[in-house]
């Protein structure tokens, strides 16, 4: 797919698939690891990006760190700011507890 943010739209019905055992932050990350070589070097060439050694040494690595970065730092004040519908607390159900299962966010690698 010529557009990285396109790549999480396909992937994230697998969700649906086993709810309970998959988080949406690794599969969406996941999806779009292989790619993150274009964002890091600005340039649309791949060196190892869709290959097996950069599935450990740059895909895994980076899907971790984003998946820190987005549960610790952006998350709860995201989902604060998030419009309520109809004024309803409900929102605040995003913010609980979050299980990081490593194999979920490979699982979608391209």
């Amino acid at each position: 797919m010529p557009f990285t943010f396109a790549h999480p739209l396909y992937a994230a019905p697998l969700k649906l698939l086993k709810p309970k055992y998959m988080s949406l932050t690794g599969i969406i990350l996941g999806s779009m690891a292989p790619d993150f070589e274009y964002f890091i070097a600005l340039e649309p060439y791949q060196s190892i990006g869709h290959t097996t050694k950069g599935f450990f040494i740059q895909a895994i690595p980076l899907s971790i760190l984003l998946a820190f970065v987005f549960h610790l730092l952006i998350k709860v004040p995201l989902t604060r700011n998030l419009p309520s519908l109809f004024d309803m607390d409900n929102i605040y159900g995003l913010c609980r507890d979050w299980i990081l299962l490593t194999c979920s966010i490979g699982c979608v690698y391209t």
